[in-house]
């Protein structure tokens, strides 16, 4: 438990998010849920590097996650680089269910072919 927070503090420290006296909103995705914690990837990976998660992943106790699922956006607010609360984003999470559902049908139609 220690290491993981721990290594919570460091990837959140590194996280770059919308800045207001010192706290921070991130975007985020809930990916899944490993035993007492869940698996979130923020949006920003500071290499820009999208074949390497490991800057932008990181466990997060359930206990912060009220009704969050997996596939769901999330805006985690940090303060002195911990997580103080996370918020389920409604609005994210529509556009990014809109989106795939939009893919899939155009892979389900053969239209991705053309």
């Amino acid at each position: 438990m220690l290491f993981r927070t721990i290594a919570l503090i460091l990837v959140v420290a590194h996280i770059q998010g919308e800045t207001l006296h010192g706290k921070k909103v991130i975007r985020a995705s809930l990916d899944r849920i490993e035993g007492d914690f869940a698996v979130v990837y923020s949006d920003h990976n500071e290499d820009d590097d999208h074949h390497n998660n490991n800057n932008n992943k990181f466990d997060v106790p359930l206990e912060l996650l009220k009704d969050a699922k997996p596939g769901m956006r999330l805006k985690l607010h940090i303060e002195n680089d911990q997580i103080k609360r996370i918020e389920i984003d409604k609005e994210a999470t529509e556009r990014a269910r809109d989106r795939i559902h939009k893919k899939y049908e155009r892979l389900r139609q053969g239209r991705h072919l053309r």
